[in-house]
């Protein structure tokens, strides 16, 4: 326990390990957040049966990791991690001010393309994250690194699909729920910014045109 105590304020993982679980919370924050209001709110669903919607919202953010995956690993070998980190942080910024404007729009269409562009940035961090951990790891260390940043990754999950819920109870609710996707956007960059540098491995690689095979 005191060895990942110390491992949470170290600088080689506490930056990584902070843009992982604040990502995490905001996806689970919007879905969950998106599926009580067509459950709720006529408005968003437009006549579509609630069920259907928050099934597919499920399958829309989950999609990316099929076929992403694959090319996010190859991506991540070919350059700079800690680079790419910071770029696809910073992308997810403008990704969440989109998800914010669907929730106070209630826009049906807008929320579905947002969930498939967190679930394609979630997807290209995923190999990011575990490709990381050892070079910033020591052998010794990586059993409390991984169990730290699962950990991390489902507390998160579950605190953001609980605050998306609640969140959009309110009539206020979707305000504070932009707000905090907003701010944890902003705070997971500001975390990328201290991840140390991380060399890419293979930076002579050529990218497949389809990794998958």
């Amino acid at each position: 326990m005191n060895s990942q105590v110390r491992l949470l304020g170290a600088r080689r993982f506490l930056p990584l390990f902070s843009t992982q679980t604040l990502g995490a919370f905001n996806d689970n924050l919007f879905k969950s957040a998106f599926v009580m209001m067509v459950t709720f709110g006529a408005k968003m669903r437009h006549g579509h049966d609630p069920a259907t919607l928050g099934a597919l919202a499920g399958a829309v953010l989950i999609a990316p990791f099929f076929l992403v995956s694959a090319a996010a690993g190859e991506l991540a070998d070919r350059f700079d991690r800690a680079i790419f980190l910071k770029v696809l942080k910073a992308a997810g910024i403008a990704v969440v001010l989109g998800a914010s404007t669907a929730l106070l729009t209630q826009s049906l269409t807008m929320s579905l393309l947002t969930l498939l562009l967190l679930g394609t940035q979630a997807s290209l961090v995923g190999p990011l994250k575990y490709a990381l951990l050892p070079q910033y790891l020591p052998a010794s260390e990586l059993v409390d690194g991984n169990a730290l940043m699962e950990g991390g990754t489902f507390l998160a999950i579950l605190v953001g699909t609980i605050a998306g819920g609640i969140a959009v109870a309110e009539a206020w609710g979707p305000s504070a729920a932009c707000l905090l996707l907003i701010g944890c956007a902003a705070g997971g960059f500001a975390a990328s910014l201290f991840v140390p540098p991380a060399a890419a491995p293979s930076p002579e690689l050529r990218l497949s045109r389809c990794p998958a095979e």
